[in-house]
């Protein structure tokens, strides 16, 4: 995996925190010269799709790319289809909206749709005063997924393929692996630009809970994409990494085989 240096390895984005420091029914991330401000739910562990209860409460990933998208990470999403995979309350992508995308779309499972339009609608000032469109939608991540499989939902909801997929601590578990990186690929695979600068990406924020299925992950995206750590926390047990496609030479719509 390539490396970029980034001086924000060492920003206090990356600093871990107690949970019960880091709850609160509402959480507001600074961006710019405003804010998000985000709806949590106490998590319901032992849930049989999210045992852990990580979709419904802010975590490390979204607020270190809310900074991130403050610094050099923001050319990637301004005046560009962002689409977020595991949105949970929406952080990373609202922040995106505030930040200059042109389209925000925020996606998950059904049962966490509700906070998460809840929470669109909370920051509706993103579309009546920064002019992003922002929806929300259901998107189950597949493996051996496939840009047929996906068209339908995004270019219903997002105008267009996106230009960057951002996803946020959505690692958990080792058979998430396939699924994930497969949806990811799939996703970047929808554009149909081919040249280095014009090439989607996607931006992953993860914290190391599972390192041996966090490297499979790498792994796997690295077999199909150019992938790039963007920064490290000092500990190592965080990453930004980029995943761009590599130049298309075939015109399978099989993602991985």
């Amino acid at each position: 995996m390539e490396e970029a240096d980034s001086a924000f390895a060492s920003s206090s984005a990356f600093a871990p925190s107690a949970f019960g420091a880091r709850f609160r029914s509402v959480r507001r991330v600074d961006v710019g010269q405003g804010f998000v401000e985000v709806e949590q739910e106490p998590p319901v562990f032992g849930a049989t799709l999210d045992p852990l209860g990580t979709g419904s409460t802010v975590w490390r990933g979204g607020e270190a790319l809310a900074v991130a998208f403050q610094g050099d990470l923001g050319p990637l999403i301004q005046g560009k289809r962002v689409l977020e995979l595991g949105s949970g309350t929406g952080i990373a992508g609202l922040a995106a909206a505030a930040l200059g995308a042109k389209a925000v779309l925020l996606t998950d499972r059904p049962e966490v749709l509700p906070l998460l339009d809840r929470n669109r609608r909370r920051n509706a000032w993103v579309q009546s005063i920064g002019g992003c469109a922002v929806r929300v939608a259901e998107l189950t991540w597949k493996a051996k997924a496939t840009r047929l499989d996906l068209a339908g939902v995004v270019l219903a909801n997002l105008d267009g393929p996106p230009h960057c997929v951002v996803a946020a601590d959505v690692l958990y578990h080792a058979d998430h692996v396939a699924p994930l990186a497969d949806t990811i690929l799939a996703l970047l695979g929808l554009s149909s630009s081919t040249t280095g600068d014009d090439r989607p990406v996607a931006i992953i924020a993860c914290e190391k809970h599972e390192p041996i299925a966090y490297a499979a992950f790498l792994r796997v995206l690295g077999e199909s994409a150019s992938v790039q750590r963007h920064s490290q926390a000092d500990d190592g047990r965080f990453d930004i990494v980029l995943v761009k496609p590599l130049l298309r030479t075939s015109s399978t719509l099989v993602c991985r085989r």
